[in-house]
């Protein structure tokens, strides 16, 4: 399990603020994920403010 807490400035990126993952119980931060790479999940962050993803490797919106 990976929860984290992002921020998304001028919707053309989203930064990384904290990110933790249960295995191997850390946490990280710095990543970035640019909107021209994942044009489903900023689609879907325009119409949802938080995606709440049971599989978030198989939910169409995180693809």
């Amino acid at each position: 399990m990976q929860t984290s807490v992002n921020t998304c400035r001028d919707r053309s990126k989203i930064h990384c603020l904290n990110l933790y993952e249960q295995t191997p119980n850390r946490h990280s931060s710095g990543a970035e994920l640019a909107a021209v790479n994942y044009p489903a999940y900023f689609q879907a962050l325009q119409t949802e403010r938080t995606i709440a993803a049971d599989d978030a490797y198989n939910d169409p919106r995180t693809l």
